[in-house]
């Protein structure tokens, strides 16, 4: 019985993305891409044209559920994905069109964080994806299910 109601609550758990108001500041635990993490503040000085940027918690679901696939993605080469771990300079908001608008943005202070996990590309110092669907990160990275 436990395991048929696991079955019915993950798939909901990974549907709704986990909203962080209040992140716990504790230390990234992705200890193999410990290269490959950027502070906030570093968001558009990255050295590449284009690039991926993933923001996860050690808090939620999803990201714990894509942990070992992105993991695997970003030690590829050139696979350009970058990690962050919410800090205190990260912008979130209860408003999530407030985080879609991030869109195309290029400054640091138009950026919105509505939930963990979010995927954006970063193109030539601008946001040309925001996402926080834990399918479609699946997909635009092109991890199979």
């Amino acid at each position: 019985m436990k395991k048929i109601l696991s079955l019915l609550i993950l798939p909901i758990l990974l549907l709704t993305g986990c909203h962080i108001e209040e992140p716990s500041y504790q230390e990234p635990y992705y200890e193999e891409v410990k290269d490959l993490h950027i502070n906030w503040i570093d968001l558009f000085n990255v050295e590449l044209d284009t690039y991926y940027v993933y923001i996860y918690s050690v808090t939620c679901i999803q990201c714990s559920a894509l942990r070992d696939d992105l993991v695997n993605y970003a030690r590829k080469e050139n696979s350009h994905l970058y990690f962050i771990y919410p800090s205190e300079d990260i912008t979130f908001t209860n408003d999530e069109e407030l985080a879609l608008s991030s869109l195309n943005k290029s400054n640091l202070e138009d950026i919105y964080i509505y939930t963990t996990p979010t995927l954006m590309e970063i193109n030539k110092k601008i946001v040309s994806l925001y996402n926080k669907d834990y399918y479609e990160i699946r997909n635009i990275l092109g991890i199979n299910n």
